[in-house]
């Protein structure tokens, strides 16, 4: 099949799906686990790509048949990152990170990896419109809740988690949280689908989606997912002008302040609906433990991944405060000021907030429905960083998902009339 132009062939998408999949972080972990017959522990870290020497291979070869791609439609590479400056000099940054990192040898090992996995995102941008990449994104994730069953029922000695999460459905994750993670990403996909195309079968999707969640036991997931359906559907039929968002938005600031407020008087009541213990399973120890370090550094951080390098460095001081190997600070903003300081968290939220508030503009005030999607991720990666971390993460489907969205709102800017396709046959 010929690639033509405005059309992608049926080997981009092959390989768009099935990188999609590695990026969501799964089967290459479970593979590794089982070759080394560690399928039953449930220690396993949940930053298995990092440090492994096989899977790097392996996403090196995403990033060189990406690189290919854009070269074999005439791109330039300048052309393919044009896009915010608050990214460019974020990234500019990350590089100079070199300089004052402990370990700048590991620091210019992450940077390939940052690099290529925003390289992968912008890649979809240029080739894909938001239906198509939503449908290539919804075919990964139905593959992986299909595979995630199917090894629970097969092989349950990977598939079910054991020990202190004992019965959790895990799939082919090598956590559940990663599982319940990846399925809310499945679940805002699958109504984004259903909202553009009007086609309700995407339905069926969330409801796949949710299952998993519900196998998962994660109350959060579940309870994000749900509150996340609400929105999108008040996202439908909800018109207001532009001087009524502002009130909006306050409105929403005093709901959220308030939520806070209430969480912060019930902490042991809200946590006990969502399962969780009084220490978030050991998270709030470890960010009040971090925060002594973001006070140490806090203009521009321990350089791009030089902070968390495992049993050697100031990680090792951490982890053996806190008693557990803490692979990252389970939370994107904070494990961000680590690495890269207030500056760095400064011009991410430059980024994230100004094109958050351009998708609920055109949304809400535009009544332009294709941009319900950007409002509903952008929510989720803030929700989801609260107690994980996926903010710039090397080989991270979250990653990936934000340099497309921020890129494809550029395009959607200057260029509203292109629209590729995939090819049917």
């Amino acid at each position: 099949m010929k690639i033509q132009e405005r059309t992608v062939s049926k080997f981009e998408i092959y390989f768009s799906v099935l990188s999609m999949i590695f990026f969501s972080g799964a089967i290459l972990p479970m593979i590794q686990a089982i070759t080394t017959s560690q399928a039953n522990d449930s220690n396993l870290t949940m930053d298995a790509n990092e440090g492994n020497v096989y899977i790097q291979y392996v996403f090196i070869g995403v990033y060189f048949i990406t690189l290919i791609l854009i070269f074999s439609k005439n791109r330039r590479l300048k052309e393919v990152f044009k896009g915010d400056l608050s990214i460019k000099f974020l990234f500019l940054m990350i590089i100079m990170s070199i300089a004052w990192s402990q370990f700048p040898m590991i620091t210019t090992r992450r940077i390939v990896g940052i690099f290529g996995t925003t390289l992968f995102g912008y890649y979809l941008s240029s080739r894909f419109s938001l239906e198509s990449n939503l449908k290539i994104f919804a075919r990964a994730c139905f593959i992986m809740a299909i595979l995630s069953l199917a090894t629970a029922v097969v092989y349950p000695k990977f598939g079910i988690m054991t020990g202190e999460h004992q019965g959790r459905l895990r799939g082919v994750f090598l956590h559940k949280n990663t599982l319940g993670g990846i399925m809310c990403l499945y679940s805002i996909c699958a109504f984004s689908l259903a909202m553009l195309t009007k086609q309700n079968k995407y339905l069926l999707h969330i409801v796949l989606a949710t299952v998993l969640i519900i196998l998962a036991q994660s109350a959060g997931s579940l309870v994000v997912v749900v509150s996340l359906m609400v929105f999108g559907y008040l996202l439908r039929i909800i018109r207001i002008p532009l001087q009524g968002l502002f009130s909006i938005l306050a409105i929403l600031l005093a709901i959220f302040i308030m939520s806070y407020f209430y969480i912060y008087n019930n902490y042991d009541v809200v946590l006990q609906v969502l399962g969780r213990d009084a220490t978030l399973t050991g998270r709030t120890l470890l960010w009040a433990e971090l925060a002594k370090w973001v006070d140490k550094s806090p203009l521009l951080g321990y350089g791009f991944g030089g902070f968390w390098t495992g049993d050697i460095g100031i990680s090792s001081i951490v982890i053996k405060k806190i008693g557990w190997a803490a692979p990252h600070a389970h939370n994107g903003f904070l494990n961000l000021t680590l690495e890269l300081g207030y500056v760095g968290l400064a011009l991410f939220l430059i980024c994230y907030l100004s094109n958050f508030y351009s998708y609920l503009l055109n949304c809400m005030v535009n009544q332009q429905l294709i941009y319900s999607w950007g409002i509903l991720f952008f929510s989720l990666l803030l929700i989801y960083n609260m107690d994980e971390c996926t903010i710039l993460r090397a080989n991270q489907i979250y990653w990936v998902l934000f340099i497309y969205t921020i890129s494809f709102y550029r395009k959607l800017k200057d260029q509203p009339q292109t629209n590729f396709t995939l090819v049917a046959s």
